[in-house]
């Protein structure tokens, strides 16, 4: 089982502290890191986030979905122009590996079958990828840039079935494994901050959406990805325009409590156990599932020296991230997660003095609503714990922009079968926000 949080956690929290630790000396200084934009660059990124396999028949029946997460890396390369004072095009090609697992397993002992045993599993893994993207970006500062991206995202799976049994004579030892592709679309927005004159820091989330894939006859399944991206980039030459940006950095003090507003997309994967003991066992890793989430949240911050900011948060968000089954058009079951609260901390390092990066840690609960041909049928909640890192930048003296990223870990549910039944449930976010900071007296 993939649930390795804390590597998650650590690789994002290093590869923070070591780009920006190591970028500046001790004073914060609001002259521009770099000249201009325009130049070629290459990058390295490391990602974490979810995949959302929906299945079905057209016309007959659509299952919304089997799910899978993981970490990845990526390596890019590509070219900005300055076109404007303020606005930045570029285009990117990149090669992105790692491994998202969607596996599903059964074990029969032998006092099931009298004399012998039978196991079998079977795993699907979105392995490596390579998009070609365009990007848009707009300079809030002479060193920072908000920016949109869109492009083609072509994705290799491999798959593996393993069967063998024992029974008393007659053995079955099968296995097969093989490999297919598809194409698709990927959209995204990011965050990209210059911590020196050849590098920056960026954060990015991407939505990437493939095209229908023929499993046998006429079953179909269509894979959409939510992943979030730290990546490093190096650009050759000090911009090709000459010329350093003629606006400076928003003076912002960072001190002081705040609102906003947060919007975002979300991928849930919820493991399943099944232990008959002694009878059988079985696990599914895991349904999926998607949806767009959006809420509110108050905090307060104290910058304690002119790089570090500390602060603790509250938010509180609404949400359509569901699974579902629909028989001849008509809904046929339904789980979904109705709102999540969450109580964090955060720690951030400010790369210029607009920008914050920072890391997150504190406690979640999520309410989730069982719905039978559209009618309520029970509701559960999960309390859990969330990790995750974002990067904030000043828009005006009182507004800033953001873009974070979570990982929400809940506890395991016994589900009222007995103590047979266990689900295990793991959310990757990703928030574009908005606050308003108000003025320190």
């Amino acid at each position: 089982m993939y649930k390795n949080i804390l590597a998650r956690a650590a690789i994002l929290t290093c590869t923070i502290a070591a780009g920006s630790l190591s970028a500046q000396a001790a004073d914060l200084d609001a002259t521009p890191q770099a000249k201009g934009w325009t130049g070629f660059y290459v990058g390295a990124a490391v990602g974490a986030g979810g995949v959302n396999h929906e299945i079905g028949v057209d016309g007959l029946f659509e299952f919304d979905g089997f799910g899978a997460d993981g970490i990845f890396g990526s390596v890019y390369a590509g070219y900005d122009y300055q076109i404007a004072p303020r606005w930045v095009v570029g285009v990117q090609a990149e090669y992105n590996f790692g491994e998202m697992e969607f596996g599903i397993g059964a074990f029969v002992p032998d006092l099931v079958l009298v004399d012998g045993f039978a196991l079998a599993d079977y795993n699907v893994s979105a392995d490596e990828s390579w998009s070609v993207i365009g990007k848009v970006g707009y300079l809030t500062g002479p060193d920072t840039q908000l920016y949109v991206l869109g492009g083609y995202t072509h994705q290799e799976f491999s798959a593996n079935f393993d069967i063998f049994a024992d029974l008393g004579g007659f053995d079955i030892d099968e296995s097969d494994s093989y490999g297919f592709d598809a194409g698709g679309f990927v959209v995204g927005a990011g965050i990209e901050n210059r911590i020196s004159d050849k590098l920056s820091l960026k954060l990015e989330y991407r939505y990437t959406q493939l095209e229908d894939i023929s499993i046998v006859g006429p079953l179909e399944v269509t894979p959409s990805f939510n992943t979030v991206r730290l990546g490093l980039s190096y650009k050759f030459g000090d911009g090709e325009r000459g010329e350093s940006p003629d606006f400076a950095a928003v003076p912002i003090d960072w001190t002081g409590f705040l609102v906003g507003v947060d919007v975002g997309a979300a991928t849930q994967v919820t493991e399943l156990d099944l232990d008959l003991a002694p009878f059988a066992a079985a696990s599914l890793d895991g349904l999926g599932a998607e949806g767009i989430v959006g809420g509110v949240r108050i905090g307060y911050d104290h910058q304690v020296s002119d790089r570090f900011v500390i602060g603790a948060h509250a938010t509180a968000r609404a949400s359509s991230v569901n699974t579902e089954l629909d028989i001849l058009g008509f809904e046929v079951a339904e789980v979904e997660e109705n709102y999540e609260i969450s109580i964090f901390g955060r720690a951030g390092y400010l790369t210029t003095p607009d920008t914050l990066w920072y890391v997150l840690a504190g406690g979640a609960y999520a309410e989730y609503e069982f719905s039978i041909a559209g009618e309520e049928v029970a509701s559960f909640d999960h309390w859990g714990y969330v990790v995750g890192a974002g990067v904030e930048t000043a828009i005006t003296e009182n507004i800033t922009a953001r873009l974070e990223y979570r990982f929400t870990q809940y506890e395991d549910d016994p589900l009222d079968t007995g103590g047979a039944f266990e689900t295990t449930n793991s959310t990757h976010t990703a928030l574009l926000g908005l606050s308003y900071k108000f003025p320190v007296k």
